[in-house]
């Protein structure tokens, strides 16, 4: 029984320690993408980091199961509108021009 325990958690720590480690390529690669682009690609990135925090928090909330999400989803919300308008604002020439 025991073996099989510490077979379990050798297990998931080596599947979060992968997690782990694609995170950190993806965004050290992101970063450096984020200051190699120009004009308004640069924004496009900013806005995909935002999303992308949202993103990471629910999966944060799913793959952890917090005894109390509550305030992580809020979080996720205020970053989410926080976004929302930031892309309104940047793009919205475009938006409502006619």
């Amino acid at each position: 029984m025991q073996q099989a325990i510490e077979s379990m958690n050798s297990a998931g720590k080596a599947k979060t320690t992968r997690l782990t480690l694609a995170y950190v390529v993806f965004a050290a690669t992101s970063i450096v993408l984020y200051y190699l682009a120009q004009g308004q690609v640069q924004s496009y990135f900013y806005d995909f980091f935002g999303f992308f925090a949202v993103a990471c928090i629910i999966f944060g909330i799913w793959w952890h199961r917090p005894e109390w999400p509550l305030p992580w989803a809020l979080i996720a919300t205020g970053i989410f509108v926080l976004k929302i308008g930031d892309l309104v604002y940047a793009h919205h020439e475009a938006i409502f021009s006619q």
